[in-house]
């Protein structure tokens, strides 16, 4: 039975071991961060960073971006796109890795992305954007959710598209409550997500702004959301899983490492791999969130902006937690 506080997750008839999920984010959310998260645990589901439907059908195996996958079963790979054949090739293809299901990504506000139609920019094509969902549905068993952002500026708009959703076969929302044009710049409207709870009969997962064990008891308490997504907040903080699962048990979460060990282990996942452009890409994004978590975030991440090479990196980074005994 669940502790107070929390209660099981369950996407199609599929169980989430806990109701908390890490986000899918570009340079970050590959198999390397998924598997420090993993050691940490507390994390229930783990999102892929999104993956191009428009080039999955041709991705090659050994692919950077497909590095990891088929070794993990509570895996969400999120595609982007709005070509519904695209994205049914998409799935098909995917679904030899065996991941836990798939995503659809209505909430990225690139305006790369939203400049082709994709990501939050679908959430105002209810037309084209159902016939996605559909798709997807039609070509996979396993589950499917949405991760948006509220675009709308009135509730019934919201109501409507998110019972398409549900009615194309969407097993669960993710809400993040802020629009496209806000990015982080303004607190994540929580509303949004109590009013999405009380719309539909699928799981909705709240997302936003979530950076303490604290804000996920309040989240769920003022939302009654049936889960959690953490994004910045578990790159700042790695642990944040597993002290939120021990706060909603009422349980004594374990010490936290420091984080000069947060960071060698972070290392030791990106593997011999770490020099390549991918690897070091990730590297690089991973420190600018994990500054964050520090004191002074900018003296950490300052040094680190300008530089490419994977090895300068780890050595600045390392020295900077060192001499701050951090």
């Amino acid at each position: 039975m669940a502790a107070a506080g929390w209660k099981p997750l369950k996407i199609k008839n599929c169980e989430v071991p806990t109701p908390l999920l890490s986000a899918p984010m570009m340079n970050i959310s590959g198999y390397a961060f998924r598997s420090l998260l993993g050691r940490f645990g507390g994390c229930g589901l783990y999102y892929s960073e999104m993956l191009s439907s428009r080039k999955v059908p041709q991705e090659r195996a050994e692919s950077a971006i497909l590095s990891g996958l088929g070794k993990e079963t509570q895996v969400m790979l999120q595609l982007v796109g709005n070509d519904a054949e695209c994205l049914r090739a998409s799935v098909k293809k995917l679904e030899v890795y065996a991941p836990f299901g798939f995503d659809l990504n209505l909430g990225c506000s690139r305006a790369k992305i939203m400049h082709l139609g994709w990501g939050a920019a679908m959430c105002r094509d209810a037309k084209g954007t159902a016939a996605c969902v559909a798709a997807m549905r039609n070509a996979t068993e396993k589950p499917i959710t949405i991760k948006l952002r509220t675009v709308w500026t009135q509730k019934q708009q919201a109501k409507t598209f998110l019972r398409m959703l549900e009615a194309e076969g969407a097993d669960a929302v993710i809400i993040h409550p802020r629009t496209p044009e806000k990015i982080f710049t303004r607190p994540a409207k929580w509303e949004w997500i109590a009013e999405a709870k009380s719309m539909l009969r699928i799981p909705v997962i709240g997302n936003g702004d979530i950076f303490t064990p604290a804000d996920a008891r309040r989240m769920l308490e003022q939302t009654q959301c049936d889960g959690i997504m953490i994004g910045r907040g578990a790159v700042a903080r790695p642990t944040i899983f597993r002290e939120i699962m021990a706060l909603l048990k009422n349980e004594t979460a374990p010490a936290s490492p420091s984080k000069a060990d947060i960071l060698e282990a972070y290392i030791r996942c990106l593997g011999e791999d770490i020099s390549t452009a991918k690897r070091t890409a990730e590297l690089k994004t991973f420190c600018e969130y994990f500054a964050n978590g520090l004191p002074v975030p900018h003296w950490f991440w300052g040094p680190l902006q300008g530089k490419q090479d994977a090895a300068e990196i780890v050595k600045l980074a390392r020295s900077f937690l060192v001499r701050k005994k951090l």
